[in-house]
């Protein structure tokens, strides 16, 4: 079994996991974290932004009432909020809908 160390947890890893290291599908890298294919990274690093953002700017922000309640302000978040008003360099500082037209119109 391997054990992988992420973020300072340590956590058993799953056998298919194990088989793809050993098959040399996925790269062994310091401290027993394993990494996809290089885009992987850059696709961590945008989504671990979101998260920080809307713990930040929503999350902390709000005692909600019910699980439900958090889902409709934590979506109404992320599809008006975060899509329209949060510009990110990884998208030339345009907003991500900003960035959609641009890039698909």
């Amino acid at each position: 079994m391997i054990v992988s160390r992420v973020d300072g947890v340590c956590q058993k890893v799953s056998a298919t996991l194990s088989e793809l290291v050993k098959a040399g599908e996925i790269e062994k890298v310091k401290r027993g974290v394993y990494l996809g294919p290089p885009e992987a990274s850059s696709i961590n690093e945008a989504a671990e932004r979101l998260i920080r953002t809307l713990k930040e700017e929503e999350v902390y922000l709000n005692e909600y009432q019910s699980i439900t309640e958090a889902r409709e302000r934590i979506g109404h978040f992320i599809t008006q909020v975060y899509h329209h008003k949060c510009p990110h360099s990884a998208l030339g500082y345009l907003t991500p809908m900003e960035f959609q037209r641009k890039t698909f119109s």
